[in-house]
């Protein structure tokens, strides 16, 4: 199976205790966690899955976010969530419910400060961001066998201690953006069947004079690939030709060689048709010859 790596378009919405009637999608940066008890902060996501092929496989899936501040260390959390909302309308009181026992644990991706020319000067100092990680695979192979239904995820912390919060950037237009990355494979359909080559061998003699002479006549109908040997042992030169027939009654001429005496050649047919066998005659009047014809067949 292929794996193919794709970026749904995400939606984020902020859900603020101090603000419960407000409606907040457009932000440069957004809150998770309490920074005291009139500040408690909450981030839903809307992650939609319709560009993924219905008998995909989850191979992976990770939400990624980069935190600009924080206060003390403490565990997040992507929660599935339960309810449908509205990007435009959901508010911290209208906010939908979350399953309790179903969520991904962010893990911390620190690494040290790194410069880079090639990264615009306006976003370096997003190389300082602290990374976090949420392996939610098992939430989105969920949602594409029906085992949950999409209402997305509610990202937020235990929201029992004050100064426990990350500001994390928002703006899908930025270097940092929050994303959703999934891995996938598409399985195929059909069902392979490996038909081995099967290679079938004749061998006649035939005297041959200035009257034409016939080999037997064969069906190549199954045959995908048809060469025929002949070996000239007698004194006279022998002109051979294919002859090709749809009823193996009537015979029409196809491509034909000379074969000198003593020597071999070989000729395959330049028309397909179910029926074919050999035309020979000596070349020299009065002359004769022998000719042993081989057919090589795979089918």
């Amino acid at each position: 199976m292929k794996s193919i790596k794709m970026k749904p378009e995400i939606k984020l919405v902020q859900l603020s205790s101090n603000m419960p009637d407000k409606n907040v999608f457009r932000s440069h940066s957004m809150y998770i966690g309490r920074i005291d008890h009139r500040h408690i902060y909450r981030v839903l996501i809307k992650v939609p899955l319709s560009d993924i092929p219905e008998n995909a496989v989850i191979v992976k899936a990770t939400l990624k976010l980069s935190a600009i501040s924080r206060g003390y260390g403490d565990v997040y959390k992507a929660y599935l969530v339960t309810q449908k909302w509205s990007k435009c309308a959901v508010t911290w009181n209208t906010q939908p419910s979350f399953h309790p026992e179903v969520f991904a644990v962010a893990n911390e991706c620190n690494s040290q400060p790194v410069l880079d020319s090639a990264v615009p000067i306006q976003n370096i100092f997003m190389r300082r961001a602290i990374k976090y990680k949420f392996d939610i695979t098992d939430i989105v192979r969920g949602w594409m066998t029906g085992s949950y239904q999409n209402r997305g995820l509610l990202l937020k912390n235990n929201e029992s201690k004050n100064c426990r919060f990350i500001k994390i950037i928002a703006d899908q237009r930025n270097y940092c953006a929050p994303v959703v990355e999934i891995k996938y494979a598409v399985q195929c359909g059909c069902t392979c069947e490996v038909i081995p080559t099967q290679f079938v061998e004749s061998v006649e003699t035939v005297d041959v004079t200035n009257q034409f002479s016939y080999s037997e006549v064969k069906d190549v109908s199954l045959a995908k690939t048809v060469t025929v040997f002949i070996h000239n042992s007698g004194t006279g030169t022998i002109a051979a030709t294919l002859q090709i027939s749809p009823d193996g009654i009537h015979f029409a001429d196809d491509n034909g060689i000379q074969v000198l005496p003593g020597t071999n050649a070989a000729v395959v047919p330049y028309i397909f048709a179910k029926y074919m066998r050999v035309a020979l005659t000596t070349v020299e009047p009065g002359s004769e010859s022998t000719a042993t014809i081989w057919y090589q067949v795979q089918k």
